[in-house]
């Protein structure tokens, strides 16, 4: 049994090596014995199917049944907070400082801001800072004043505003802002 298995894989051996014999010249593309330089053109464009003329083109359009938008029909305002990033603070009378807020609406809507501070769990509206909060044209800077309380313990608030357009397309802004006793 195991000489038959040994004389099968002997032929098919044989085989193989005839076969890789007879195939390997036309795989390296040359004959054997000469040596030649062949030339590969390659084509520079590819055309698949029949080339339509504009006018061709024009007329096989066909209409669906919906609309396909390419863009979102309402984008986004986009909002920053331009402000210090290190406020030296006294733990027993702070005193304020300054941020702006910096609104575009690539839709030209009317935008509504709000702003606010965190400090760990704790979030304090600032909305009120603001001169006029609500159908502002863009784009727009407003100066808004932040008064922090007295007595706060960490060393960062974080501010975060939100601008928002009428048909509800919100964008966020945050700035973290270093609490320090000494200096900044």
């Amino acid at each position: 049994m195991k000489k038959d298995r040994r004389k099968i894989r002997l032929a098919l051996f044989i085989v193989f090596g005839v076969l890789v014999s007879l195939v390997a010249p036309f795989l390296i593309g040359g004959n054997s014995g000469t040596s030649s330089e062949q030339v590969v053109q390659i084509p520079t464009s590819t055309e698949i199917g029949p080339v339509l003329s504009e006018e061709e083109n024009a007329a096989s359009t066909t209409s669906l049944p919906f609309t396909v938008e390419t863009e979102p029909p309402n984008k986004a305002p986009q909002i920053s907070i331009q402000g210090p990033s290190c406020f030296i603070y006294n733990t027993d009378a702070p005193e304020s400082f300054n941020v702006t807020l910096v609104v575009e609406d690539p839709d030209e809507d009317l935008v509504t801001l709000d702003l606010s501070y965190s400090i760990g769990e704790r979030t304090i509206d600032l909305t009120n800072e603001i001169d006029i909060s609500e159908n502002l044209s863009t784009p727009l800077k407003k100066e808004v004043s932040i008064n922090l309380e007295a007595g706060i313990e960490e060393k960062w608030i974080l501010l975060l505003s939100h601008a928002t357009d009428p048909e509800g397309s919100k964008s966020e802004a945050a700035s973290i802002v270093t609490l320090s006793d000494t200096q900044c």
